[in-house]
């Protein structure tokens, strides 16, 4: 009798690692369904990342105007006049980025505007560019105010 168990667990465990030897691969349809999970879930990462990358680019922008400001105070201060360009205040124009293009628009001995306009990748932005004069941020609009981070 004790042949006849034997014999009978080992038709069993021979089943069993039958069955195991089956599921071992991935099916087509399982890798198609982790395709379009990543595709999902991709479609809804990249706008937030874009729109994370744009306010940054943002950021440079506003700083770069903000340089710009406190370098007019300085000049004002040693010339009695605001700074009628980028190089008079020692600012390369290329050296700001290719994103934003960084330019003082007037200035006279009252007071000075200065302009970030999106150029490049930036261009389709919302913010359609930054505007600041001697007393600070200009906001023309509750959009303007919303770029400039207010």
């Amino acid at each position: 009798m004790a042949t006849n168990s034997n014999k009978g667990s080992m038709l069993r465990l021979g089943g069993a690692a039958s069955r195991h030897r089956n599921i071992a691969g991935v099916t087509l349809i399982e890798t198609m369904i982790a395709l379009v999970l990543v595709a999902i879930i991709a479609a809804i990462a990249l706008p937030s990342y874009q729109a994370f990358v744009k306010r940054g680019h943002r950021a440079e922008a506003r700083d770069g105007l903000m340089r710009i400001g406190i370098l007019q105070e300085k000049y004002k201060g040693n010339h009695a006049v605001y700074a009628n360009s980028l190089e008079q205040l020692g600012l390369n124009p290329d050296s700001v980025g290719n994103l934003y293009r960084l330019q003082i628009s007037s200035a006279d001995a009252k007071g000075f505007t200065a302009l970030a306009t999106p150029t490049g990748r930036q261009a389709g932005d919302e913010c359609t560019g930054f505007v600041l004069n001697e007393r600070g941020p200009v906001y023309t609009s509750e959009q303007d105010r919303h770029c400039w981070g207010h």
